[in-house]
């Protein structure tokens, strides 16, 4: 997890193609009404079923998946969520931990712009946000893909193998309240205090639209207070609130995918990493054991933003999953032909 922006890693498609899809995500899509009037925010594209949810990891909006969904796109109908207080989605009421945003997902596919049922895919934080909504709802739920997801009491897990990785995110969540202190005050500016941790430069690669938004999300104090609520839950009540709920998932489809390089942070010493690489692996075994067609493949090559690094390897969980989902189809499943959308719609 980094406030700072990274450097776009596209998928080769020619260049006017590739900013034509970055741009379609600066501008607002699928706005649902919530029973209490926020709006949650969609993005969404492509036909047919099941429908794919996509949640990003913490800190990240929509846009996080620009090199996954296109060509997902192509296979089915897949939504990309901003939770609450990121990109076009309304602040929500704090805290904003896992069961929050598990209620905000639930209310808004009761609608109709949502038939079920679904395959849910998770980033990180967005990986335990779909592993509790599985467990609250699992007739929604037939198929699922965690994207090197975070874990139920992962911070106590970690502790006992590497004080390091603890004092890193402590780290992280010193940085959020300072951020997000720096936002109240309107004083984040290029160049100045905060800056570079906080918000960064977007690549000057990106369209300009995309690029005013990107500073947006990072600047704006109630999206920034959203970020502090998130990263504050991880550790509780997220992991009592998953682990609580936790349920067998049957035979459902789920991969799991593991990122190499994530333990390899050049901040956890090299003496720590290879028993962080085997904690984070095993920890991603209990996830994929869920299930009992669940497999957790390791990600060769790749750090946490496996959607960015190896958006293929990510693609192709997902296909797999799909196609298992439909061949255990039940009625709720309206198998729809199959085409390939427009960006942004």
């Amino acid at each position: 997890m980094r406030a700072v922006f990274l450097a776009a890693v596209l998928l080769a498609t020619p260049a006017a193609a590739q900013t034509d899809l970055m741009a379609a995500y600066a501008n607002p899509q699928t706005l649902v009404t919530l029973p209490d009037g926020r709006k949650l925010h969609f993005h969404c594209s492509g036909l047919g079923g099941p429908l794919v949810i996509l949640d990003s990891g913490w800190g990240a909006s929509s846009f996080a998946w620009r090199n996954v969904q296109p060509q997902v796109a192509t296979l089915t109908r897949v939504c990309a969520m901003d939770r609450a207080g990121t990109g076009f989605s309304s602040p929500g009421p704090l805290p904003r931990d896992t069961a929050s945003i598990v209620d905000d997902l639930h209310a808004a596919l009761q609608t109709p712009d949502f038939p079920g049922p679904y395959i849910l895919v998770g980033h990180s934080l967005g990986g335990m946000n779909m592993r509790l909504y599985a467990s609250r709802y699992p007739d929604q739920v037939v198929g699922m893909v965690l994207v090197d997801p975070a874990n139920p009491h992962q911070d106590k897990r970690f502790a006992a193998v590497s004080p390091t990785v603890v004092a890193v995110t402590q780290g992280e969540i010193t940085t959020t309240r300072r951020c997000a202190d720096l936002a109240r005050a309107s004083a984040l500016r290029p160049g100045g205090e905060g800056w570079t941790a906080c918000v960064g430069d977007p690549p000057a690669e990106w369209p300009r639209p995309l690029r005013d938004y990107a500073v947006t999300l990072r600047t704006d104090p109630a999206a920034a207070r959203q970020r502090l609520s998130e990263i504050e839950s991880v550790a509780e009540p997220n992991s009592t609130q998953v682990e609580t709920a936790k349920i067998s998932l049957g035979d459902m489809p789920l991969i799991v995918l593991t990122a190499e390089g994530a333990s390899k942070d050049p901040s956890i010493p090299a003496a720590d990493q290879a028993a962080v690489a085997q904690l984070w692996s095993a920890m991603h075994d209990e996830a994929a054991a869920l299930s009992t067609r669940g497999a957790n493949r390791l990600v060769a090559g790749s750090g946490h933003n496996i959607h960015n690094e190896k958006p293929d390897v990510v693609i192709g969980a997902i296909s797999e999953v799909i196609v298992k989902a439909r061949g255990k189809a039940s009625p709720k499943i309206e198998e729809k032909p199959v085409v390939a959308a427009a960006p942004g719609n």
